[in-house]
């Protein structure tokens, strides 16, 4: 292969774990939007383990959900 299309991948995948590490999930979700992620009576630990959200403040709502999808700005 190439040598500059070797380095062209190289930075693109650097990129793409850079991206990712640095964006942490965004859990500010409308409580009637959330989807779940959950099952009945998960917990906190274990939701947030999954890369979930967690938040039991609201009764009647889903408590470990997904986070919002978040754009990488590079």
């Amino acid at each position: 292969m190439d040598r500059r299309i070797c380095w062209i991948l190289a930075a693109v995948l650097l990129l793409g774990v850079t991206c990712s590490a640095q964006n942490a999930p965004d859990c500010s979700v409308d409580p009637k939007a959330r989807l779940n992620c959950g099952f009945p009576g998960i917990s906190s630990a274990t939701c947030q383990a999954r890369g979930c959200c967690f938040d039991s403040s609201i009764a009647g709502v889903i408590w470990c959900f997904e986070p919002a999808v978040q754009e990488c700005t590079l």
